[in-house]
């Protein structure tokens, strides 16, 4: 099987599994921020990539003078074709000890040069959070 451009698997060869990836991206007590790039993953050239799983995990350390939304997001921008956000979360509290936490298993099939990115966002005054994520990627090519 081959992946066209948009990641539809076309009829014609098959698939050779050759890696999985697990990305972990881990912040502590960050404090309030615009919509920050956190990190990204691309998938390699001559590669398929399928997005497998994901897990966030936002935790309160510190009370914020003024609560804001605190969040999270996965996006993936497909070379040619554009970005979609894969997920969202996002929480409004200011109690110590507070947490979210987001998982989902997925089969989302991705072409070479696709790039995932974990981004945050808290829109407080004061206080600080804690930021925890990871992606999942299994890594095919094309075999003949």
């Amino acid at each position: 099987m081959r992946v066209n451009n948009t990641g539809v698997i076309v009829a014609g060869t098959s698939l050779q599994l050759v890696g999985v990836i697990s990305q972990d991206w881990i912040h502590y007590a960050v404090g309030p921020h615009g919509y920050t790039l956190r990190g990204s993953y691309t998938i390699p050239t001559g590669r398929i990539g399928v997005l497998t799983g994901y897990d966030l995990h936002w935790r309160r350390v510190s009370a914020a003078t003024t609560v804001g939304t605190a969040m999270q997001t996965i996006m993936v921008t497909v070379p040619g074709v554009g970005e979609s956000r894969i997920t969202l979360a996002f929480r409004r509290t200011n109690t110590v000890g507070d947490y979210i936490n987001k998982y989902d298993v997925l089969n989302l099939t991705f072409p070479a040069g696709s790039v995932l990115q974990y981004f945050t966002q808290d829109n407080s005054d004061g206080g600080t959070c804690d930021y925890f994520a990871t992606i999942s990627v299994m890594l095919y090519k094309e075999s003949r």
